[in-house]
């Protein structure tokens, strides 16, 4: 599911996690959370291919740097996860 897709179904999906009894502000911090994860990793990696074509640099050396990003999001995402509250 692109990133587009995924706001513009938030109108339509809020009701239900709200009936289902999680969190509102929860629910707000893991989307956005997964929404960056699917503009930085491939195959989609939108802000990633937008660095490499303004930067000229090769987007494998972007990837590159983006080792300590992509890695600090994957801690951050578990731990919300694991300890909601």
């Amino acid at each position: 599911m692109s990133c587009r897709s995924r706001i513009l179904s938030l109108p339509f999906t809020f009701p239900v996690i709200t009936a289902l009894g999680f969190d509102p502000v929860w629910f707000g911090v893991m989307t956005i959370m997964m929404t960056i994860m699917g503009l930085i990793f491939p195959p989609v990696g939108m802000t990633a291919f937008v660095v490499s074509a303004v930067t000229k640099v090769e987007l494998v050396t972007v990837y590159r740097g983006c080792g300590a990003l992509i890695g600090g999001v994957f801690i951050t995402t578990a731990l919300v996860m694991l300890f909601p509250g």
